[in-house]
Order: C-alpha cells, then sequence, then structure tokens
C-alpha cells in the first residue's frame, strides 16, 4: 500500500497476505513519525517517544504509558512502537490520528493544559481529560473511520479524509 504523506514524501506500507494479515511487525509504525507533531509525546512533550496510544492514534513516552495502561484498555489500548505487533487497523489509526489533531480536539473542547493554572492541575487535567465523553467520542469516532477505510481496502493518504 502506497500513500502521500506530503507534495513530495511518498511512503509503502505492506499488509501481509492471509494467514499473516493480523499483525504486522512494529517497524511498519514508523511513518506516524512523519505526520506533524508526532516527534514528541502527546501529553508531556518528550522528544522521540516509543510507546503509541491506537485508541487515540498518539504516540507516548514510556512515562505517559504507563499512565495510559493504567487508564485500562477500554480508554487506551497501549503499544510499544518498537517491541509490539501490529494490525492492520492498528497502522491506519496511527495514520489518521496525530498528537497534534487529539491535542487540538482536545482545546476545542477546553480539556488542553493552560499557562492560568498551576504545574499540577494541569497535569490532571492531562490525565482526567481521557475519561470524559470528548475522549470517548474521539475514540468512537476514530475506529469508525478506521474500519470505514478497511472496508474501502485502500489507503488514500490522511488529506484524502480530511
Amino acid at each position: 500500500m502506497q500513500f502521500q504523506v506530503s507534495t513530495n514524501t511518498w511512503i509503502e506500507i505492506f499488509f501481509l497476505p492471509p494467514p499473516f494479515s493480523s499483525h504486522l511487525y512494529s517497524s511498519t509504525i514508523l511513518p506516524s513519525f512523519l505526520i506533524l507533531g508526532n516527534r514528541r509525546c502527546v501529553d508531556c512533550g518528550a522528544s522521540n517517544p516509543q510507546w503509541a496510544s491506537l485508541s487515540f492514534g498518539v504516540l507516548l513516552c514510556i512515562n505517559c504509558s504507563g499512565h495510559h495502561r493504567h487508564l485500562g484498555v477500554n480508554v487506551s489500548k497501549v503499544r510499544s512502537i518498537t517491541m509490539d505487533t501490529w494490525t492492520n487497523s492498528d497502522v491506519l489509526a496511527m495514520l489518521e490520528g496525530g498528537n497534534v489533531q487529539l491535542n487540538e480536539f482536545y482545546s476545542r473542547h477546553a480539556l488542553s493544559p493552560s499557562s492560568s493554572l498551576s504545574e499540577e492541575d494541569n497535569r490532571c487535567v492531562i490525565k482526567n481529560r481521557y475519561r470524559t465523553n470528548a475522549a470517548k467520542f474521539y475514540r468512537k469516532n476514530l475506529a469508525h473511520h478506521v474500519l470505514r477505510i478497511e472496508k474501502e481496502g485502500k489507503y488514500k493518504g490522511r488529506e484524502a479524509y480530511r
């Protein structure tokens, strides 16, 4: 599968044929680093995140991945980008999600850190925002969107679905 990330960058993703189609090796998730904002943890801003929340299509540092694991898989399904295997839908969730997209969504719903809040209050905002109705809405819509792309059978790139 080939798709265009920007006008000059093409990425090729290979989905394995049956009986291997349910899993991909984690190296295929590396294109998600090319998505604007994905070179830093979505929650704390640490560089070079090595974990992902498949439920939200975002990248996380190891500390924040622990917080997401604590939320439970019904809220945030966490995978290592180097040690775990990935399904086709996992990869699509990462390609269609993105740290900037989620942070902009949270901003619109007043669920982002603020300079007017203390550091501890901002940590609480980040920690609690994943359990809100807005987060549930985002998760469900991302999952539905990924399912629609899978049914089409061809990924056309982020811009084709915006």
